[in-house]
């Protein structure tokens, strides 16, 4: 459900909208999956994993651990690391600095 994307923001804090941008894409993955399981598509242990998950996330970005990570798309300029890029609306779920 999440996507694999690779980016560190190396200690550069995020906008509000960034992060507003980053809150609304996991409201709008819950949304699915609340649908899906009350349409008996998703089992329990699964909308249980991926709200621990999605919690796990937005206390990340709280907290400023979380790390932003992109895949298949353009080469930054201002990063001499040269990462691919995604929107980041599109968080990878657990990514944190400190490993969970």
């Amino acid at each position: 459900m999440s996507e694999d994307i690779s980016f560190d923001l190396g200690g550069d804090e995020m906008s509000d909208e960034e992060k507003a941008s980053i809150v609304n894409s996991l409201i709008d993955e819950m949304r699915v999956l609340f649908h899906d399981y009350v349409n008996d598509k998703l089992p329990y242990d699964e909308l249980s994993f991926e709200m621990f998950d999605t919690l796990q996330t937005i206390h990340a970005l709280a907290t400023g651990a979380l790390v932003i990570e992109y895949e298949d798309g353009f080469e930054d300029s201002a990063d001499n690391n040269h990462h691919a890029e995604q929107p980041a609306s599109q968080p990878k779920k657990g990514s944190r600095h400190d490993g969970n």
